[in-house]
């Protein structure tokens, strides 16, 4: 019985992702351990830029076939504007965004108090 390797399980299941810094800003990644990249996000250890805006909330997230394809779709996201990146979050669909979202409150609620 051959046994995967566990890099090569990782290299299959790559997200991008948004966060919601304490300052309302958004932060794009991407990752291949989303739980694990947003606690290390929360514990100061993630990018600089999420160092001094923390505590992060994860509002979307996105899976990519593999790492490469997810830095593509990271660069993209990264160049849009906040208006352009509220716009990709409005447009997800329910299962991409709510899942991270407090129980209740609707996609275009959240983006409204943003």
């Amino acid at each position: 019985m051959q046994t995967e390797n566990k890099s090569d399980v990782a290299d299959n299941c790559w997200y991008v992702y948004m966060l919601l810094c304490a300052d309302n800003s958004l932060y794009t990644g991407c990752t291949n351990d989303l739980l694990k990249r947003v606690a290390t996000h929360n514990l100061g250890k993630g990018a600089r830029y999420t160092r001094a805006r923390g505590p992060v909330k994860l509002v979307w997230s996105e899976k990519s076939e593999n790492r490469s394809s997810a830095q593509v779709r990271e660069s993209r996201l990264k160049k849009l504007s906040r208006t352009l990146k509220l716009k990709t979050l409005l447009n997800a669909p329910v299962n991409e965004v709510n899942v991270f979202l407090d129980s209740g409150i609707t996609v275009s609620r959240f983006i409204e108090t943003i």
